[in-house]
């Protein structure tokens, strides 16, 4: 139905790209569309037409692959890509859908694609997008993998925000120092023990 086209009427626009629809399909899948298209006064209904802006954390390609999993359910599971995962952790919260399948698999999918040399990168992308699932199993990621992390060239391109988020996340990991504080700052480290005379 949805590859074929047949007779769409509704139109989705993302990234400039206008998505073709079923309103029957958004209706029943998601309690979002069904406020936009059975709500008369609304102007999405009016119009027949959802623009979704461009500051929002969703691409033209995840949108399609949102659609399919109204359209065709679990069955586009096991073709998502990790790169479309991540701007899909948090739509079914956000669009109403009626459970949690999608937003289950796409953290799965997108904790498995993490590794050393890619995790950086998802983290300041998700930071961006705020992507706020993914952002945070990119940083547990980075805190308990951060032997093999620093040493990859993106750390130091990350912004000064993001470093110290992970300074702060690898803080919390070291046990706490048994030496009592002292008044004088840690000078009695350096005076020179007295005789007994």
């Amino acid at each position: 139905l949805l590859d074929e086209a047949m007779e769409p009427d509704f139109q989705v626009v993302v990234q400039d790209e206008v998505i073709s629809a079923h309103k029957f399909v958004l209706v029943a899948r998601s309690r979002y569309f069904a406020s936009c298209i059975l709500t008369s006064g609304m102007v999405e209904a009016q119009a027949g037409r959802l623009l979704i802006p461009d500051a929002s954390a969703m691409t033209a390609d995840a949108f399609r692959a949102f659609l399919r999993f109204l359209y065709a359910g679990d069955e586009l599971l096991n073709t998502l890509a990790p790169h479309t995962a991540m701007y899909l952790v948090d739509a079914s919260s956000f669009y109403g859908l009626t459970n949690h399948r999608l937003k289950d698999f796409c953290e799965r999918c997108v904790k498995n694609s993490f590794n050393e040399a890619h995790v950086l990168q998802l983290f300041d992308a998700s930071s961006r997008l705020s992507a706020e699932t993914v952002r945070k199993m990119a940083l547990d990621f980075i805190i308990a993998n951060f032997h093999t992390v620093c040493r990859q060239p993106a750390l130091e391109s990350l912004d000064k925000p993001l470093l110290i988020e992970i300074i702060k996340g690898l803080a919390e990991k070291l046990p706490p120092s048994n030496a009592p504080a002292s008044a004088g700052g840690g000078a009695r480290i350096f005076e020179q023990p007295r005789n007994a005379s």
